[in-house]
């Protein structure tokens, strides 16, 4: 699956570095691959034009500027695969800057997912997704229970990247203003 993401800047991982470090022994074998690039998503579908992606995710690059986000508490996407993560509290210029993504990019895209439609999205930073973590979610779920998640991050750029479970890659990365 293609994404459209920001990536956490790496001065302001220390809060998502502690996190990470601390549910780290819910897992038995080794490190989600996920957490190579901490980030939280704008938009995902099958795939993108390349060529329009480009010009587009810069002309949306330069009419932001960086902005803090919060985010607080955990959160579980329930169903087959579960999902495991951290809110992001949505904001007026966080709701405005993933309304232009998406409306830009749905006609660039092949099967956009329906769950970064702006109607239904929900700004997360996952920490859990794969079908082999999905026995790790209880016990991180206890560590995460007993640490105070409060804390703000600042949002100075969108990517573009790939996630297929066994791998994760970044094409593309563009500084907000």
């Amino acid at each position: 699956m293609h994404s459209i993401l920001s990536l956490i800047d790496d001065k302001n991982t220390g809060e998502i570095q502690e996190i990470l470090t601390a549910i780290r022994p819910a897992f038995p074998a080794k490190t989600p691959i996920i957490w190579k690039y901490p980030h939280f998503t704008w938009h995902s579908a099958e795939e993108y034009n390349p060529v329009l992606l480009v010009s587009t995710l810069k002309a949306i690059a330069n009419n932001y500027t960086s902005f803090q986000i919060r985010v607080t508490g955990m959160g579980l996407f329930t169903g087959k695969t579960r999902v495991l993560f951290l809110p992001i509290l949505k904001t007026c210029e966080l709701v405005n800057m993933q309304m232009e993504i998406s409306s830009q990019l749905n006609s660039l895209s092949k099967k956009p997912s329906e769950f970064y439609d702006p109607k239904r999205w929900i700004p997360h930073i996952t920490l859990i997704s794969s079908q082999e973590d999905q026995d790790s979610i209880g016990p991180a779920i206890q560590i995460l229970g007993n640490l105070t998640v409060d804390f703000e991050l600042a949002i100075n750029n969108i990517a573009s990247g790939e996630y297929t479970g066994e791998a994760a890659k970044i094409f593309q990365e563009y500084p907000l203003g």
